[in-house]
């Protein structure tokens, strides 16, 4: 996560990259992942 600090990225991008830093330390997750974006009421 360190390395998306600072960077244009997408709230989508960082919660990706979220998930697959904690699938590094926590035995209980893994990849893949399925994602799913949603756009919020009122969202242009």
């Amino acid at each position: 996560m360190h390395n998306s600090y600072n960077e244009n990225k997408s709230s989508e991008e960082i919660a990706i990259a979220a998930v697959e830093a904690s699938c590094c330390f926590d035995d209980g997750s893994a990849l893949p992942v399925l994602f799913q974006t949603i756009k919020l009421e009122g969202d242009k």
